[in-house]
């Protein structure tokens, strides 16, 4: 599989980590920019790490070797895109040859 050129990753995001259930509910870590990714309007469903079938409106491509940081985002945790906030409710890893991830999926609402 071929890299993600980079001309192809042309948006910049925000990402807020989640924090699991504290004493003070749900919480989230403060935003943090993410760079050369692709987000992309999708509707498809998906199924949770829990086995949920879940609508997701939003695709985001981040990728292992052009986006800065390069990382796995968490389910529950939030992507801020267009001054809009979407969810992540599942994330693919996709590899291309040997161990390493080629790039992640992340399917948002």
């Amino acid at each position: 599989m071929l890299l993600i050129q980079r001309r192809l990753l042309i948006h910049n995001v925000e990402y807020k980590e989640y924090i699991p259930k504290s004493a003070y509910g749900e919480e989230w870590e403060e935003p943090v920019p993410v760079n050369r990714v692709r987000v992309q309007p999708v509707n498809r469903v998906v199924k949770t790490s829990n086995g949920d079938d879940i609508q997701s409106s939003t695709l985001i491509f981040i990728d292992r070797i052009n986006s800065s940081p390069a990382f796995r985002p968490s389910e529950k945790s939030i992507f801020i895109f267009d001054n809009r906030e979407y969810n992540v409710v599942s994330v693919d890893e996709v590899y291309a040859r040997g161990s390493n991830v080629h790039h992640w999926e992340v399917y948002c609402n």
